[in-house]
């Protein structure tokens, strides 16, 4: 069962990734979120284990960055990086 974890985890990871990276190509304005939203810092990133303060800020940052996505909605890497946003800062759970 551990394994089986660990490889949905590098797949969501590899999404979220690829997906921010294909953004960047199109569109330079997601430079800004690369390393905020998907950098190394975000693998380890327990959104329940931070203040209130650190998660509104969290919250604006995502928020600012589906403005931005919201025109690309369609495309494959929005996807991808909305699949990484939803598992890693447990956006259904907002």
């Amino acid at each position: 069962m551990i394994k089986i974890i660990s490889i949905h985890m590098s797949a969501i990871v590899y999404l979220g990734t690829n997906g921010i990276a294909e953004l960047q190509a199109i569109d330079p304005v997601f430079d800004d979120y690369q390393e905020v939203l998907f950098g190394e810092s975000t693998m380890t990133f327990q959104r329940s284990m931070q203040t209130a303060e650190v998660n509104a800020q969290i919250d604006e940052t995502i928020e600012s960055f589906l403005q931005r996505l919201t025109p690309y909605c369609l495309l494959k890497p929005a996807q991808k990086a909305l699949e990484w946003l939803i598992y890693r800062y447990m956006m259904l759970k907002m």
